[in-house]
């Protein structure tokens, strides 16, 4: 559950600026990319990001992939806003580094705070906010977590963000027990 919105998050940062303050700070030919990915986000009643989280998003992705980078992966500002999902399996490993660590250091959004948001959301689960947000700062903090991470930006299927976790210890650190997971 978790790693699979966690790549749709990493990925899907898609959608205009019209409306949400602007592409500052952007080149003329990084706007068409930052405003597809901004209209896009703003488009998506799932996009678990406000408005200015959003445009920190679109801007830092395109800065990070850049427009020679989205040219070679083939992808068109008008292929970022189609369902808000875009492959960026042809980067480097240091770019795919990079869209890990904006995801996961809380350049533009809390990664514990959007964690908690869908967790918290979920009513198979009985976390309280401050557990899930605890359990996905914790999350970010790992590394083989974030190792992980990358390996899916990379297209590899196989990585399993969670796979390498210490669940156990990560719950009994943020007070976590298997009843608040749904579980007995």
């Amino acid at each position: 559950m978790v790693a699979g919105g966690l790549v749709v998050i990493a990925l899907a940062g898609c959608g205009s600026s019209s409306g949400i303050g602007g592409s500052s700070g952007v080149s003329a030919a990084e706007k068409p990319y930052v405003d597809a990915m901004v209209a896009s986000l703003k488009a998506d009643p799932s996009a678990p990001f406000t408005a200015a989280q959003g445009q920190c998003l679109s801007e830092s992705m395109v800065k990070i992939v850049t427009v020679p980078g989205f040219e070679k992966l083939g992808i068109k500002p008008s292929d970022l806003g189609k369902n808000n999902s875009v492959d960026l399996t042809g980067v480097d490993a240091a770019t795919a580094a990079k869209i890990s660590s904006l995801v996961l250091d809380g350049k533009c959004f809390s990664f514990g705070d959007m964690i908690a948001k869908e967790m918290t959301s979920d009513t198979s689960v009985s976390l309280k906010a401050e557990q899930a947000k605890c359990l996905g700062n914790a999350m970010a903090k790992d590394d083989s977590f974030r190792k992980s991470f990358v390996k899916t930006i990379l297209g590899d299927t196989k990585a399993d963000p969670t796979g390498g976790l210490d669940m156990v210890k990560l719950f009994a650190a943020c007070n976590i027990s298997s009843s608040d997971l749904g579980g007995s």
